[in-house]
């Protein structure tokens, strides 16, 4: 007999059209077509003395300090599961809202549309947490671990020596792969295997970056390659299967199957397609190896120090002049937000 429990739940938050979206420095483009919907997956586990932890999935960029701050404040009030145990992890696709505009060095003021987004996500990162603790049943928990290489690393030196965006082959990626396999069953045993994929939940974490769909949807609104994985992953074990990705150890990665010899080349639907399939492959050949039962034994610490500022050492005003004139929109935005800012004190 063992005494895990688990539960999970999941809620759609495609957006309307017209919002800005993320993952494009300060530039604004507003999402003008829904490529596939985007969704927050939440995942609740307990172990045998009662203590719980919450991972909540989002098909968007991220977040700032300051908001993830106040929704998990907010999550442990509703919830009961401490501050320090709740985890928001954030896929990074570039093709969702921006909901970290404050993160941004904007030019323009935040669109009301855009606030009245981010408190609908509020509402409903509360509804879906609720839902998944009130799911928690008797479950087995199987660690599998593994590797993908959907990954490279994307920073390189050119013919002058200059670091540029550009694939390295022999640059550092992580390509770790860790999969959590959750049967819900009705005593806690390892031996039953539930009647119904709604019983099975898929956790599956990689370090990667979501950037395809914007190069051949601009203005696209899309889970990217992660959201493909999890529909792959779906079509193979049952359309009732909990699917939920937790973004990893990302960095300066892109995608390989973009990679040229010299230069990332313009992504198309296909290579979306590409890459969703061969992480959901990938996902599927470590559920197949023999995993790690797991007793749970939950704990959490958390904590945040801010990077020390040294005021003294930033730019002069001429500086952020100088780049605010010149005709590239992102160094023009860049150079006047801090115009903006010093000016203003």
């Amino acid at each position: 007999m063992h005494t895990n429990k688990a539960g999970w739940a999941d809620i759609d938050i495609t957006p309307p059209l017209g919002l800005p979206l993320g993952g494009r420095g300060p530039r604004f483009t507003n999402g003008a077509t829904i490529l596939d919907p985007l969704t927050i997956h939440a995942l609740a586990l307990e172990d045998a003395t009662g203590a719980r932890t919450l991972w909540l999935s989002f098909d968007l960029i991220g977040v700032s300090f300051a908001t993830s701050a106040q929704w998990r404040y907010d999550l442990a009030a509703a919830t009961g599961v401490p501050y320090a145990a709740i985890i928001l992890n954030f896929a990074h696709t570039h093709s969702a809202p921006m909901v970290n505009f404050d993160k941004y060095p904007a030019v323009i003021a935040e669109p009301p549309a855009l606030r009245t987004y981010r408190a609908t996500l509020h509402r409903k990162l509360l509804d879906v947490a609720c839902a998944a603790l009130r799911t928690l049943r008797p479950a087995t928990v199987t660690l599998h671990s593994g590797r993908s290489d959907v990954g490279i690393n994307r920073r390189n030196r050119n013919s002058a020596g200059d670091v540029v965006m550009a694939p390295n082959p022999d640059g550092v990626y992580n390509p770790d792969l860790w999969v959590l396999d959750v049967y819900a069953t009705t005593d806690g045993s390892r031996t039953s295997r539930p009647p119904s994929p709604a019983d099975r939940c898929i956790i599956f974490n990689y370090g990667c970056h979501p950037v395809i769909a914007y190069g051949f949807a601009w203005d696209g609104i899309s889970a990217d390659y992660p959201g493909v994985c999890r529909r792959q992953l779906k079509a193979r074990f049952g359309p009732g299967v909990h699917c939920q990705f937790i973004q990893g150890l990302a960095g300066n990665v892109r995608p390989r199957v973009l990679a040229g010899a010299d230069a990332f080349r313009k992504s198309t639907p296909a290579d979306l397609q590409q890459a969703g399939a061969q992480l959901a492959d990938d996902v599927a050949r470590v559920l197949d190896a023999p995993g790690v039962p797991l007793d749970l034994d939950l704990a959490a610490v958390g904590g945040w120090i801010p990077g020390t500022r040294d005021l003294t050492r930033a730019p002069s005003l001429d500086h952020w002049q100088a780049m605010a004139a010149r005709d590239d929109e992102l160094s023009h935005n860049v150079g006047q937000y801090w115009l903006n800012r010093m000016q203003s004190g």
